[in-house]
């Protein structure tokens, strides 16, 4: 049996099976789902333009079955891995992963425009955990990523040319507008398909709490003015105050909105 695994770049012709693979087969007609996916197909075109070649997907006796993703930064001339992901335990352990992360480092080490001329210097990545997934970061370590900070086995690093230990952007503090007195913000990752579908139960919850607070989202990755103008934005803010409860902690979540809402009876 032929089990050769082909990677190739995402493009217009495999846009579409590149973000289906990400969103479960039952939740592909669902309106939250539908609006992640055109949202996800804007962030492509705004950062292929820019950036060129994003993301890569791997094939396995012709079927799609994993990808990987990146954001290039041109200020430090690193390249940040922002997803690898093979979702089906049937195509897991099979070398896609690495065929993956291969593909991409050969693609980092070619000149590019934006980092006049030059290969990354650097690959940074938050090797985040998927519940019942190999854990990602072991999986980088393998491939000689190297821990940023000693105490956090997720924020990992692997230096391309002879470069200073990498640090941690300072983060700053979020800077809440006048504008946004008494209103909620929700903000989101349109890089992500599961975006809307997220945002949708943020703003549930909210209503929950209030059914007449003004709530605004606001795209993380292509509202450019609107989010940098607050600094480190959460995922959510109401009436000025950052929201720091996870969201799917319900009752710790709403609780806090409701205190931030106090004065604004």
């Amino acid at each position: 049996m032929n089990t050769e695994i082909r990677v190739k770049d995402v493009n217009e012709e495999n846009l579409d099976e590149f973000i289906n693979l990400c969103i479960p087969r039952d939740k592909r007609e669902d309106p939250a789902f539908q609006e992640g996916k055109k949202k996800k197909k804007e962030w492509f075109s705004v950062f292929t333009e820019k950036h060129g070649t994003i993301a890569k997907a791997a094939y396995l006796n012709d079927d799609l079955v994993g990808m990987i993703q990146w954001i290039p930064h041109p200020e430090s001339k690193s390249m940040e891995i922002t997803c690898i992901f093979v979702p089906n335990e049937q195509h897991q352990r099979q070398g896609v992963a690495t065929a993956l992360l291969r593909a991409f480092l050969d693609e980092a080490k070619k000149p590019r425009d934006e980092f006049n001329g030059e290969p990354a210097r650097v690959i940074v990545t938050w090797a985040f955990e998927v519940p019942g997934y190999y854990p990602q970061h072991q999986f980088y370590r393998h491939f000689g990523f190297k821990p940023i900070q000693p105490d956090n086995p997720h924020w990992l690093y692997l230096p391309l040319q002879d470069v200073e230990p990498v640090t941690l952007p300072e983060e700053g503090e979020y800077l809440p507008q006048e504008e946004d007195q008494c209103k909620a913000l929700i903000f989101y990752d349109s890089s992500c398909p599961f975006c809307i579908y997220f945002s949708g139960i943020i703003e549930k919850y909210i209503r929950e709490v209030s059914e007449l607070v003004p709530i605004k989202r606001i795209d993380k990755m292509l509202d450019v003015a609107e989010t940098r103008k607050r600094g480190n934005v959460p995922f959510c803010a109401v009436n000025k105050k950052p929201i720091q409860s996870f969201f799917l902690d319900k009752k710790t979540f709403q609780q806090e909105v409701k205190e931030a809402l106090i004065d604004c009876t």
